[in-house]
């Protein structure tokens, strides 16, 4: 077998791997073809390199085309796609931080409730405060206010810049007629409370904590859900691209010239 004859087998072989490229409906309908012609232009060429770079154009063309036409058509369900996988990352940080901020509560709702018991029952508010002194800027310790009934402290163990600090009076307004009430309290830019208010026979009790480490881990859980949404999207992107290579969508017929 010449030379040139051993070049033109390779040159065909090379080119029937590269149909494999194509969408599979394509493929089928036209790969047989394809192959025919090839190897009628490589039988009457004297040059097979020339006609190897015909059909590398060709192919390309063609693939180009076919590819661009379909991706088209195939555009809603990537959009689709995308969409679910946003719908998935939103929906599981809005959950997680839900949780982190309800958990965020413990164990101020036992400190406040059992403070407003205590003080019902008839108990000094000194002795109704922990011992602690806690700096509300700084510490991640829970601590506990008392206030009379117009919302003035009575006695305190947290501070924030040595003085105490009052809630806004809507919220003592809204515990007036529902008796509890869980919130963030920003007494200061820079310093985010998960506060709990009780309301008690002569006042309110407001037990509460730095939420600084929570606002981290919500942080956190914020900065996976973007990785793990980019990374779904990539993979199903790079998925919904080579799908139609194996059959699995519909290609639009395209006509070809023999």
């Amino acid at each position: 077998m010449s030379r040139q004859s051993e070049l033109r087998r390779a040159i065909l072989a090379a080119y029937g791997v590269s149909l494999y490229l194509y969408p599979a409906e394509f493929r089928e309908c036209y790969g047989a073809e394809l192959k025919r012609c090839a190897r009628q232009m490589l039988a009457e060429s004297r040059s097979p390199f020339h006609t190897a770079l015909l059909l590398a154009e060709d192919w390309f063309r063609s693939l180009m085309k076919e590819y661009f036409g379909m991706t088209l058509n195939r555009i809603p369900q990537l959009a689709i796609l995308l969409m679910l996988t946003t719908f998935v990352a939103g929906t599981a940080v809005v959950i997680s931080q839900q949780v982190l901020r309800l958990s965020a509560n413990d164990p101020q709702i036992q400190l406040a409730e059992d403070a407003a018991q205590r003080l019902n029952s008839g108990e000094d508010a000194a002795s109704v405060i922990p011992d602690r002194k806690v700096d509300m800027a700084a510490s991640l310790a829970p601590f506990v206010i008392v206030y009379d009934d117009r919302g003035r402290p009575v006695t305190s163990s947290g501070s924030l810049d040595g003085l105490t600090p009052t809630p806004p009076r809507g919220v003592f307004d809204f515990v007036r007629s529902n008796a509890e009430e869980q919130l963030t309290w920003q007494p200061r830019p820079g310093v985010r409370i998960a506060s709990v208010v009780v309301r008690t026979s002569k006042g309110f009790v407001v037990a509460g904590r730095n939420m600084r480490e929570v606002e981290i881990r919500k942080d956190k859980i914020t900065d996976l859900a973007i990785a793990g949404w980019l990374a779904a999207s990539i993979a199903l992107t790079v998925l919904w691209l080579v799908t139609p290579m194996f059959g699995g969508s519909r290609s639009p017929q395209l006509r070809t010239n023999a």
